[in-house]
């Protein structure tokens, strides 16, 4: 196996093992990746491939339990979706991943996926370190 950056030609065979594979994420604009590696066997036919896209994290940091009336919280975190939707919008993105405390995702999920169209995504991996992973 051979590991090599994208071609052109390469996106048509990917595209089929994406459709074989029936993953539960949407496929990737490949061209517009900011860096794509793919997997190739001895005859230069792709296997596999991973690619990046630069998508800001949001981190929200809110305070557990009932200090807040549950309405109270809901429109804090609008007013926050809605400000940061618009800072990030105009620096060009179009989608962002958040850390969300899991009493709030357990209590407010629904919520945030009904109000806001928040899509929860599974499995998701933080990486790293990415000198130390390797070793």
């Amino acid at each position: 196996m051979i590991v090599r950056d994208l071609k052109d030609a390469d996106i048509a065979v990917l595209r089929e093992i994406y459709d074989r594979a029936k993953h539960d994420f949407s496929w990737p604009e490949l061209m517009k990746q900011d860096e794509v590696s793919v997997i190739v066997d001895d005859y230069d036919v792709p296997l596999m491939a991973a690619c990046s896209k630069v998508i800001p994290e949001v981190t929200l940091i809110c305070a557990p339990g009932g200090k807040l009336h549950a309405l109270i919280k809901l429109e804090g975190i609008r007013l926050l979706h809605e400000s940061l939707r618009d800072k990030l919008v105009r620096r060009g993105f179009t989608e962002a991943l958040a850390s969300v405390p899991a009493d709030l995702e357990k209590n407010y999920g629904r919520h945030l996926q009904r109000h806001f169209g928040w899509e929860p995504i599974s499995p998701t991996y933080r990486i790293g370190d990415w000198k130390k992973a390797g070793t």
